[in-house]
């Protein structure tokens, strides 16, 4: 499976359904099941400091359905569209417990032992 690493708090917000939107400054033709991995920095929490996030780890899953134009993204999610590039994402879903594994920057490939525990808590 491919995983994207994204700053917390957006990799909540995504995993929970409150962000549909992923703004990147590139496309993909990859479509399908995305881990979503928390990445490791605190930059962009802001006040939102005191909240209890997972950093580092894998925190669910999300279907990548469409990269879609600015335009179109303010119609799926105008309030997280951005640009340049609007990544829509689907169907997200939590795992009861982060999976720890570094990320990486671009879509990266789990590692097998991980992907192997990702699947073991969403088939449960």
């Amino acid at each position: 499976m491919r995983a994207l690493t994204i700053h917390q708090p957006y990799a909540d917000l995504i995993v929970d359904g409150f962000k549909k939107i992923e703004n990147r400054t590139w496309r993909t033709h990859y479509r399908g099941l995305v881990a979503i991995h928390a990445g490791k920095s605190r930059a962009r929490l802001g006040s939102r400091s005191g909240y209890r996030y997972t950093f580092g780890a894998i925190v669910g899953i999300a279907t990548l359905h469409d990269c879609i134009s600015f335009d179109a993204a303010t119609r799926v999610d105008p309030a997280w569209s951005e640009g340049p590039e609007c990544w829509h994402f689907v169907e997200p879903r939590r795992i009861a417990t982060p999976i720890s594994v570094s990320g990486s920057q671009g879509l990266w490939v789990l590692p097998g032992d991980v992907h192997d525990a990702l699947y073991e808590q969403l088939a449960g």
